[in-house]
């Protein structure tokens, strides 16, 4: 089985990769012209809701599911610092 097996884009339910004890890290450059960066915060924003019981609670998330956004130009300039937070993001006491 896969993640992809068990996970919708478009469905907060993912009581399943959670249950299953896998993590998810999202990261999302601000310049998709086809995904935009306001569909990836209201995707993350309509899970913490699922999971908080209504209303967005992301604290709930935290401990399998974390979220970033990056510009590409910023992330360029600064890779060596973005490459650092994200190996932070997935550190084994995450």
């Amino acid at each position: 089985m896969t993640t992809g097996d068990i996970i919708n884009t478009n469905d907060p339910r993912l009581e399943r990769v959670r249950d299953a004890g896998k993590k998810i890290l999202m990261w999302q450059g601000t310049a998709d012209q086809l995904i935009t960066a306001e569909n990836g915060l209201e995707y993350y924003t309509r899970i913490a809701a699922h999971f908080a019981g209504g209303t967005p609670e992301f604290s709930v998330l935290q401990p399998w599911f974390r979220y970033f956004r990056a510009s590409w130009r910023r992330a360029l300039r600064r890779r060596a610092g973005a490459t650092a937070g994200i190996r932070r993001a997935c550190s084994s006491r995450w």
